[in-house]
């Protein structure tokens, strides 16, 4: 056999045991953890950015007169902004990588906030909200693409369920600061924004300690970058444990895919398993925590007891997300999605229909923590669904399904209260938990500790 043909067939195995490689590391290397320290920092801007038109809207109302239309409005323009930057900044990360996505996602993201800092009036703001939720999307999603690829597949649920823990404990974080600058000046709300800015600041820093996700580099034929990263890994584990690693397994060959490829019969239905969870997760989300501040005032609480307990449910939230770390890789994703999609069914049914007041404000802290532990399992579920060549694209898709049906479902709550009552909101939201269940529990790929293409 020639020269030309062994080394042919030496890149080859290397190519075919690089993912394999990756997925054997029997622990989470400092590095590793490095990466997921940064990539959990990019999800708190995230998460900050996302809610800060909630927290400075009444602000807005009193010194521009802003309408609670418009206000709808710039909600709604976030939600454009992120179903073109999910889709859009998809297939670019399949195309260019993950690592440009993430960084410049952040930095648009973080211009669009501080330049809303700045902004006159209403029309501006809505704008701004649009370029932020593009940004916002491109880099959120492209996040757990790039975790989901360079974590090893024992760790993968639990570090992915962290990192989205991490954006979750930022709301309650959030509140307090908007508690304390907003009111202090008219102007004050600027200075929420401009903290939210401050992602760029991350990004241009330690963020790029990021490097390029292995396994697209595999799929793009950057063969000795992705070598060289592995490689480093694994002198880290072998250092650390002192024994030597296991055989890897070989994989299929990872490969660039085009986007016809996404809406074929091998993974068109997985496209709308994503997709139905994204939108399940999103509705039960909305339905449940975004409408209680001003549902609970509806039924005669206090604006400060609403906040107050609103701000509670927002730790519970966090609790409940941190909490999936103990058990998202002992069992099937699918199945755990599925139990607690069922506890929050149970959950929710209570808190609408309970005369008790203790209980009704224990059973919406466990509802909460329901609601945000579902969702952080299933953002960690979602990259496994595609294969490397259309990951970015395939999670886009499915998120830009979830913020369409976000959209929707900022109209279906009132609808639904102003027809039959505060009840009724949670019976919506408990049977939309129930659907979530069954097809993810039915219809889902088992993906807990196996290897990605």
């Amino acid at each position: 056999m020639s020269e030309e043909n062994l080394d042919a067939r030496k890149e080859l195995a290397v190519e075919d045991l690089l993912p394999g490689r990756l997925d054997r590391l029997p622990i989470l290397t400092r590095e590793q953890r490095n990466w997921v320290a940064i990539l959990g920092a990019f999800y708190v801007f995230d998460t900050v950015d996302l809610s800060l038109a909630a927290y400075t809207s009444a602000a807005w109302r009193l010194h521009w007169g802003t309408t609670v239309g418009q206000i709808g409005l710039i909600t709604s323009a976030t939600f454009v902004g992120m179903i073109v930057g999910g889709m859009v900044g998809g297939r670019l990360s399949d195309r260019y990588g993950r690592r440009p996505l993430i960084l410049g996602g952040v930095v648009v993201m973080s211009a669009a906030s501080l330049a809303t800092a700045f902004a006159q009036n209403f029309e501006t703001v809505a704008l701004l909200r649009i370029v932020t939720g593009i940004g916002l999307q491109a880099m959120a999603g492209n996040v757990l693409v790039y975790a989901s690829e360079t974590l090893p597949a024992a760790f993968r649920g639990r570090y992915s369920a962290i990192i989205v823990a991490l954006g979750f404990l930022a709301v309650p974080v959030a509140a307090v600061l908007s508690t304390v600058i907003v009111p202090l000046s008219d102007d004050s709300w600027r200075w929420m924004y401009a903290i939210g800015a401050l992602g760029a600041v991350v990004a241009l820093t330690v963020g790029r300690r990021l490097p390029e996700s292995v396994r697209w580099l595999v799929a793009n034929g950057r063969i000795e970058e992705a070598d060289r990263i592995v490689t480093r890994l694994e002198a880290e584990c072998v250092r650390r444990t002192g024994g030597a690693l296991q055989a890897p397994i070989p994989s299929t060959a990872v490969r660039p895919m085009s986007l016809r490829e996404v809406l074929t019969r091998r993974f068109l239905g997985r496209l709308l398993i994503a997709a139905a969870g994204a939108i399940g997760v999103i509705l039960i989300q909305y339905g449940f925590s975004s409408w209680i501040p001003v549902l609970l005032v509806e039924r005669g609480y206090t604006q400060t007891q609403a906040l107050t307990y609103s701000t509670a449910l927002a730790v519970a939230g966090a609790i409940g997300a941190f909490s999936t770390y103990l058990y998202i890789d002992r069992w099937q994703r699918k199945y755990v999605i599925a139990v607690i999609a069922l506890l929050t069914a149970c959950s929710v049914l209570v808190f609408g229909f309970t005369g008790s007041m203790p209980l009704f404000f224990a059973i919406g802290l466990l509802g909460m923590a329901c609601v945000n532990a579902v969702m952080s399992v299933m953002y960690a579920y979602l990259p496994e669904l595609f294969p490397t060549g259309v990951r970015g694209v395939g999670v886009g898709s499915a998120h830009g399904a979830g913020r369409i049906a976000g959209i929707v479902g900022s109209l279906i709550v009132p609808a639904i209260y102003a027809g039959y009552g505060f009840s009724a909101v949670y019976v919506y939201v408990a049977v939309i938990s129930v659907l979530l269940a069954g097809v993810i529990g039915v219809f889902g790929a088992r993906t807990t500790k196996e290897g990605i293409d």
